[in-house]
């Protein structure tokens, strides 16, 4: 075992409990939401800092389909609703957003490349 190894455990612990109380991620997520297990249909408040990280970047990263499929389904919704009241507001979202996203076929596993 090589003499450094205790001091590089140390210097991360005594960094990590000085800057971040000793929390390597936030302990709260960033975006509420719900997680439902599509098997089962089991449903939780979402308590992850990773799932709500990416909740909340979603649209970000989505594909430009899905913000499409999105936009249409919403506009729908809102002319459903100006049929009953000419005044009704765009609604912020219709229903749950699926996406499924395949991996690629021609980057090979393990190296890292742009989209």
């Amino acid at each position: 075992m090589l003499p450094y190894r205790g001091w590089v455990a140390y210097s991360i612990s005594a960094l990590v409990s000085a800057i971040g109380e000793n929390k390597l991620l936030a302990l709260d997520p960033d975006c509420k939401c719900k997680v439902i297990h599509a098997e089962t249909g089991y449903t939780k408040d979402n308590s992850s800092w990773i799932i709500g990280r990416t909740v909340r970047d979603f649209p970000r990263w989505r594909h430009p389909n899905v913000e499409a499929k999105t936009v249409e389904i919403v506009t729908k919704k809102q002319e459903r609703l100006k049929a009953k009241d000419p005044d009704a507001k765009l609604p912020p979202i219709e229903g749950m957003i699926v996406s499924i996203y395949k991996p690629s076929c021609t980057v090979k596993a393990g190296r890292i490349e742009r989209d």
